[in-house]
């Protein structure tokens, strides 16, 4: 059965949202996503996990400051998804319970999605919350899994 195609143009991706404000992201059009249900979302494969060096060195210049940040690993930022639900062709913002109600962040990712004109809900869950590695391996290996 083909996919509807998602309406306005709007984007799906997978961000972070930085203690300034700033939102890096990877994105796409929702119709190019892969399909996993009912929902749309940026790739079977890629994840904050296996975009976190990447996204860091592309938004950080410095080298020093850049290796810093990537070594709080890539939960030390807010960070969440954007998909398409195909059933009620509303796009799906997932974030932590901290940005759920912020209006200044869901003006700024509606803006980064091209989501203005589209159906939008947030969706706040547990596992988006910020979380910096320790440097305990054991206390790493165990809250720091995606």
């Amino acid at each position: 059965m083909p996919v509807k195609k998602a309406n306005h143009g709007g984007l799906i991706g997978i961000w972070w949202y930085t203690d300034e404000g700033h939102i890096w992201a990877v994105k796409k059009p929702a119709d190019e996503g892969a399909l996993d249900g009912p929902y749309l979302h940026y790739s079977d494969t890629e994840s904050h996990f296996t975009l976190w060096k990447r996204m860091v060195t592309q938004n950080i210049s410095d080298s020093q400051a850049a290796t810093a940040r990537i070594s709080l690993g890539f939960k030390s930022l807010e960070r969440g998804r954007v998909i398409y639900d195909t059933r009620t062709q509303c796009y799906e913002v997932t974030c932590s319970e901290t940005l759920y109600l912020d209006n200044d962040f869901r003006t700024k990712i509606k803006k980064a999605y091209n989501l203005e004109h589209s159906r939008v809900t947030f969706v706040h869950l547990h596992h988006y919350r910020k979380l910096c590695l320790t440097g305990n391996p054991v206390l790493d290996a165990i809250y720091y899994i995606e």
